[in-house]
């Protein structure tokens, strides 16, 4: 039962009215059916807004930890500039001397090898580098190891791991830098 509050001055064409009213009807009978039956490209966009979803919080989280790590290398970058700077106009001084002896070593026994340079170095402020020669067998010694060094030379120290006769060389490196 329908009931009129104002009176109707107007003519009104019920079969227009009645026509929209099923359009109205049928529209929302429609899209009560897709929500029922879950239409797939529903299921679709919902699939893909997870997945944007996941993508957002994933990317989320990685930028501030990539943001520490850029913030590591830039550190990095900045102390290798200034080494580099540093380094700029500085010469490298370097001298190699070979030391050898003939005496016999007992095993477990050691001998200092000490090396005079053809140009001493103007101060102590260098690095030395020994090197067991390739003519000594690697398994017979040990080291050679740094012991010490002056400016005009170096000595270094070596272990016999087995009875050693004769012939073992080291190359000893000194590098100075500027």
């Amino acid at each position: 039962m329908i009931r009129l509050l104002a009176p109707i001055t107007q003519a009104v064409d019920l079969t227009a009215v009645m026509e929209k009213v099923d359009t109205a009807q049928a529209t929302a009978n429609n899209a009560r059916q897709m929500v029922l039956t879950r239409d797939p490209r529903l299921s679709a966009v919902e699939t893909q807004q997870a997945s944007l979803e996941q993508l957002a919080a994933t990317l989320g989280a990685a930028i501030p930890a990539s943001e520490t790590t850029h913030a590591g290398f830039n550190t990095r970058i900045k102390a290798l500039e200034d080494a580099v700077t540093a380094l700029t106009g500085r010469a490298v001084t370097a001298q190699s001397k070979r030391a050898t002896t003939t005496q016999l070593l007992a095993l477990g026994a050691s001998i200092d090898l000490t090396v005079t340079w053809d140009r001493a170095f103007p101060d102590t402020n260098y690095v030395v580098i020994p090197l067991l020669d390739a003519s000594t067998g690697i398994a017979n010694v040990q080291g050679p190891a740094y012991k010490n060094h002056t400016a005009a030379g170096a000595t270094v120290t070596i272990k016999a791991n087995v009875a050693v006769a004769a012939g073992v060389a080291v190359n000893v490196v000194g590098l100075r830098l500027g």
